[in-house]
């Protein structure tokens, strides 16, 4: 009858079949369940840690992080490590976060290796990507003297010695101290590098008023500065030097020193007797005489 056959002797009923054999096999199994928060902000340059909670009836079997940059066409995988209360992790290294992402996790019932997923292959979850800031430099300023005040772009900052944090970019410094001219420098922040600036000063030249003295031979003259009568001048109690027999713009000339003379004996040249009578003749008295008369 209907669902009855007999074959041999031995009848069997498909339907008691079916059921039996519908018993017998295993139902079918969960796949495992997700509880994942994307990242609420990601920098270029940083690792990017990824959690999730999963859970399976049967067990957590390979669990893995599937990314990729967008734009990429294949996806690279990290295992997802177990934690505390079915927490897994999994880092993304910073070397690879220089784009925007794209993330899916999956992972398999340990008992009947049922496949189950948070956001898929196909349709993967974005994770933005923002820029990294850019590194800042210290400056750092000494003045010679110290003491000095340090301004940075019209900004007063400290004393010298100085050193500070500084943006990136072209700067003016400037540095003052009183009685010293001040010194303005032009520079550039280099992104993430110290730089030292000294600041030698020099002492300002002297402001005011100045006295003017004036020496007038003879004594008494009329000044007149800048056209205008200033009073007499004064005079010295020394007085004037000879300009007899030279030029008055030019050195007086002075003799050479007499050279001493030598005894009479040394240079006198011998006379003769003739000329020896002769002079005694001429320089010998004459005498007197008397005429009678």
């Amino acid at each position: 009858m209907g669902g009855t056959r007999q074959s041999g002797g031995l009848s069997v009923n498909r339907f008691a079949l079916l059921a039996a054999l519908l018993c017998s096999a295993p139902a079918f199994a969960a796949p495992p369940k997700f509880e994942h928060t994307p990242p609420a902000e990601v920098t270029a340059g940083q690792d990017v840690t990824i959690k999730a909670v999963i859970k399976a009836s049967g067990g957590v079997f390979d669990p893995y992080l599937w990314y990729r940059k967008v734009g990429d066409k294949n996806f690279k995988k990290i295992s997802l490590k177990p934690g505390s209360r079915n927490v897994y992790s999994a880092t993304i290294p910073g070397s690879e976060v220089t784009a925007d992402l794209e993330y899916y996790l999956q992972a398999f019932d340990q008992a009947d290796l049922a496949e189950g997923f948070w956001a898929s292959k196909k349709n993967p979850n974005h994770l933005g990507v923002k820029a990294a800031a850019p590194k800042v430099g210290t400056l750092s300023v000494r003045s010679d003297p110290d003491g000095a005040t340090v301004d940075v772009d019209g900004k007063v900052v400290g004393t010298s010695p100085w050193a500070g944090p500084l943006p990136a970019g072209p700067h003016t410094l400037t540095v003052t101290r009183e009685g010293y001219d001040p010194l303005k420098l032009t520079f550039t922040m280099t992104p993430g590098v110290d730089m030292a600036l000294p600041a030698p000063l020099h002492k300002s030249a002297p402001t005011g008023p100045g006295k003017l003295s004036v020496d007038t031979r003879p004594m008494g003259a009329r000044l007149l500065i800048d056209e205008q009568g200033q009073g007499r001048a004064l005079g010295s109690t020394r007085s004037p030097p000879s300009t007899r027999g030279s030029r008055p713009d030019r050195k007086r000339w002075r003799s050479p020193p007499a050279r001493p003379r030598a005894p009479r004996s040394l240079w006198r040249r011998p006379i003769s007797p003739r000329r020896a009578r002769a002079w005694r003749s001429r320089t010998s008295p004459r005498p007197r005489t008397r005429t009678s008369p």
